[in-house]
């Protein structure tokens, strides 16, 4: 099963609005995986996994997207692998 955050997914839009061509590209990735995928959102603090998530498994893997790829995407991402899920950067990412 393919699980999807999101972090900050405000702030790729608050960059869609500028016109960044990287924001426009990973705001149509998002849009898409919010439609084929299940997905979470993380708004806040990214050192905190969503309380809702199912329990990390075997078949389970969480690919973390949004923005930032320099500090908070990857805060998420460790914060998944240290409570035991497989995790990975989506490229539906932004610096």
């Amino acid at each position: 099963m393919h699980l999807y955050v999101i972090v900050h997914e405000q702030e790729v839009n608050d960059e869609l609005g500028w016109g960044v061509p990287s924001s426009i590209k990973v705001y149509g990735e998002i849009q898409e995986i919010k439609q084929m995928y299940a997905y979470r959102s993380v708004d806040g603090d990214p050192t905190v996994i969503p309380a809702d998530l199912p329990a990390p498994s075997d078949d389970l893997l969480v690919h973390v997207c949004g923005s930032s790829l320099d500090v908070c995407i990857p805060k998420q991402l460790e914060a998944l692998q240290r409570a035991g899920y497989n995790a990975k950067i989506s490229s539906a990412s932004i610096f």
